[in-house]
């Protein structure tokens, strides 16, 4: 993405972006990717408020 998010969107407000840990989490996957990555990537396509990568803790089983 060479415009970066602001462009792509045709939005000027601050933009916040997440690092994806969950959905990752959630579907599974071979997906490698570490915290500075997500860091990075996020800082690449401009957003101004970067949240970085958390391990979301599996449920635990009911009663």
């Amino acid at each position: 993405m060479d415009e970066g998010l602001h462009a792509v969107l045709g939005f000027d407000g601050i933009i916040m972006t997440d690092s994806g840990a969950f959905q990752q989490s959630v579907y599974g996957g071979d997906v490698a990717f570490s915290n500075t990555d997500t860091v990075r990537f996020q800082r690449q396509i401009g957003s101004e408020i970067i949240v970085p990568m958390d391990i979301a803790t599996p449920a635990r089983p009911g009663p």
